[in-house]
């Protein structure tokens, strides 16, 4: 038999965990555990097997002021890229936004060369028949003998 409190210092947890658990797994545990009064609760080898078996370990972490520094200096930075990752997403989306708008408008410029090429060809087949007319009278026009 083992002191409640004794079994909590060799499993690394508090008293009060170990009652914890005790009310918990209290059918598992019926006739493996005793109450003396002002002695405190005695535990069976039974009982710490199956306590133990139930604890869910839970790693120390033994940190220093010098580690603890470090994390929270990593946590900004990973602050400040998420920050730069974000506005260098929004220049990217800006940047994509600009090009689409710059083909379209490549675009209305390329059919609106083809038009003026169109309406430059018009005009100069306008102009060959024109030498083919001679002014008359009242501001008429006739064909040259």
């Amino acid at each position: 038999m083992i002191k409640l409190q004794d079994f909590a210092v060799e499993c690394g947890v508090t008293d009060r965990q170990v009652q914890r658990l005790l009310k918990k797994y209290e059918e598992d545990l019926t006739g493996h555990f005793e109450r003396k009064g002002a002695n405190g609760t005695w535990l069976d080898e039974e009982a710490c097997q199956i306590l133990r078996g139930r604890m869910k370990q839970q790693p120390i972490v033994v940190g220093d002021a010098e580690t603890q520094r470090e994390v929270e200096r990593l946590k900004e930075e990973v602050l400040r890229l998420h920050e730069k990752l974000e506005s260098t997403q929004d220049a990217l989306r800006a940047s994509l936004q600009a090009q689409i708008e710059l083909q379209g408008t490549q675009a209305r410029l390329e059919a609106s060369e083809r038009r003026t090429e169109a309406l430059e060809a018009d005009l100069e087949a306008a102009k060959n028949d024109l030498d083919k007319f001679e002014p008359f009278a009242f501001g008429l026009w006739r064909l040259k003998k």
